[in-house]
């Protein structure tokens, strides 16, 4: 199969997978895809570009079957952060990044060495996934299975963020007592609004190598599984945040000559130089019991073992010393639990148990002590700063009940469940006005799945109503029962579509689907509520006898401006990231 693809936006793609057997039992498949386009906020160049490469071989045996495959991508894109809303600009197609503001040579250590930067390289991945699968009846009722992959590279991201709010030209003029301002190049300015922004490196190399392996065996009604999980994985990291300028706060704006970026708000650097690695192993065991024709236990438990080493050097700009070192580990179990039962064979009920959870990472050790100390040492210095931890630490717990009704008849199903949860997450970000802090949160909530099949007709409709709120935090204790930041009470998306046919070798579908999202509010202090907002997307696929695929679509035709979020970093900022705007989408494609 070979498919071409462009948009409104000047994308250019191909797709492309061949598949088949090399010899009997013996089977191949190789794919991949090349894309570039400026993106719908163009920055003046192409900021989207992404090549991958994937291949797969899998051999058939009389018992079993073994599966490799590698996938090596190269694909980054601009990073789309918050913007200055109110201002002029449009909001589903402003990019502040451009030519004038592309490059940059940033300090990055406190010996006052260099490097120069190409921020068209965006955020992406650069790097390969691997994996090795075996499955083999080994007799007896006994199946053996295991699962292995390996992952490498690196998942940098070089953006241009904003740092507090826009700044009005005249107000500026006030302060610093000129009568016009100009930009590197040559305009000048003596009305529209200014913004200070900063270059931000993540240099971020990746790696993990994880294995599953389990036996299974059906013995009578009860289908038993046994296993071990292991994981290993790193993270090595340089980062050189802060590094402000003062722009002009328009499309690709330049760059104020000779004005401090302090003049509108306040400049910073942070910078690291980190290493961390963590490991996992785990054994399993699960039992799915049909009790009867109708009713169904489905049980299963993990015990984990967990460690963590992480060494840290950081400050304005990394120096060479080590600031923090942690040396931790840690074991918890698991466990699930549920019952099904199917009242006849359109309708079933179901209730679901589930306790998790979630060891610290590499962020909460180098926030502060975000994580549950459960005994060890650790050495503060006089500010109270930890310096170094060494010990055993609990993990965060994520707890989820559930209870739901499945109705499956010809024409329409509707599955309905109700459920709760209690997570213990971390909230942090850099450079961010609130302090980094574990949060206990509570949810209640309702999903619904419906759908309605009438011939060539079908309506799905997706709907979730939920009420979170913070039960418990020692280091916001101002945030308990607060709404969780970021959750729509009320969410759904309606998906309409209708096959029809022009002739005995053309077939076609035109679909559909519009998406709300209530009001939710911006950051866990609940400083102000993002509107609601919907999207309309539509499209119509054209396929032929002969393997010829045709495809038109549109996202966001009704060009919404709705907010995915406030500024993270500053919720007193005027700034908001909205969702991408209005764009149409074309691909053909032949199967052979």
């Amino acid at each position: 199969k070979v498919k071409y693809t462009t948009t409104g936006y000047n994308q250019q793609r191909i797709d492309a997978v061949l598949s088949g057997p090399f010899s009997e039992k013996l089977y191949y498949m190789v794919g991949g895809y090349v894309t570039t386009s400026p993106g719908i906020r163009n920055a003046e160049f192409n900021s989207e570009n992404g090549v991958q490469f994937t291949m797969q071989l899998t051999k058939v045996f009389d018992k079993g079957v073994i599966n490799g495959f590698a996938r090596l991508t190269n694909d980054h894109g601009q990073w789309i952060l918050p913007m200055a809303l109110g201002t002029g600009n449009e909001p589903g197609t402003f990019s502040p990044l451009g030519n004038a503001t592309r490059f940059r040579t940033l300090r990055i250590n406190t010996q006052g060495d260099s490097v120069h930067y190409d921020f068209s390289d965006g955020r992406g991945w650069k790097g390969i996934v691997s994996g090795l699968n075996f499955d083999y009846q080994l007799g007896g009722g006994w199946t053996a299975r295991d699962n292995l992959s390996f992952t490498s590279g690196n998942a940098n991201t070089l953006g241009f963020v904003p740092n507090g709010s826009p700044m009005r030209v005249t107000d500026l003029l006030t302060k610093i007592g000129k009568t016009s301002i100009s930009t590197i190049g040559g305009k000048t300015l003596t009305s529209g609004y200014v913004q200070s922004y900063g270059h931000w490196v993540v240099e971020k190399q990746l790696e993990s190598i994880t294995n599953d392996i389990s036996l299974t065996n059906q013995v009578k009604n009860h289908k038993i599984t046994l296993g071990a999980f292991q994981s290993f994985w790193s993270s090595k990291d340089f980062w050189t945040l802060g590094n402000h300028i003062l722009v002009q706060n328009i499309t690709n704006g330049d760059v104020i000559k000779d004005i401090s970026p302090d003049s509108v708000a306040g400049s910073w650097n942070y910078g690291i130089n980190e290493s961390g690695d963590a490991r996992i192993f785990a054994v399993y065991a699960g039992d799915s019991w049909q009790a009867t024709d109708k009713l169904r236990f489905d049980f299963g438990a993990r015990y984990d073992f967990f460690n963590l080493n992480f060494t840290l050097d950081a400050g304005a700009f990394p120096d060479g010393t080590t600031d923090k070192i942690a040396n931790l580990d840690g074991k918890n179990w698991s466990g699930t639990g549920a019952i099904n039962y199917a009242i006849n064979q359109n309708v079933g009920i179901f209730a679901r148990g589930s306790k998790g959870n979630l060891f610290p990472m590499f962020d909460q050790i180098r926030d502060g002590d975000l994580y549950n100390l459960e005994d060890g040492e650790q050495i503060r210095d006089a500010g109270g700063n930890v310096l170094s931890v060494n010990g055993s630490v609990k993990p965060n717990s994520f707890n989820q009940y559930e209870v739901g009704v499945k109705i499956d008849q010809e024409f329409y199903s509707f599955f309905v469940t109700g459920f709760v949860n209690t997570v213990e997450i971390f909230d942090g970000d850099v450079g961010a006005t609130r302090v980094a802090a574990l949060l206990k949160t509570r949810t209640i909530g309702t999903e619904i799945d419906a759908g309605l099949n009438v011939e060539r007709f079908r309506l799905n409709i997706i709907a979730t109503f939920q009420d979170g709120k913070i039960t418990e935090s020692v280091k916001a204790p101002t945030t308990v029962d607060n709404k969780i930041w970021r959750q729509p009470a009320v969410q759904f998306r309606i998906a309409p579509s209708y096959d029809f046919k022009f002739s005995e070798n053309v077939f076609g579908s035109i679909y559909g689907a519009y998406r709300f999202v209530g009001k939710r509010w911006n950051d866990r202090d609940n400083s102000y509520q993002l509107d609601s907002y919907s999207k309309l997307d539509a499209g119509i696929n054209i396929t032929t006898s002969g393997g010829l695929t045709f495809n038109i679509s549109g996202d966001n035709l009704n060009d919404s401006q709705g907010l995915t979020e406030g500024d993270p970093r500053d919720p007193t900022s005027t700034n908001g990231r909205p969702i991408l705007g209005r764009s149409v989408r074309f691909s053909i494609g032949v199967n052979f």
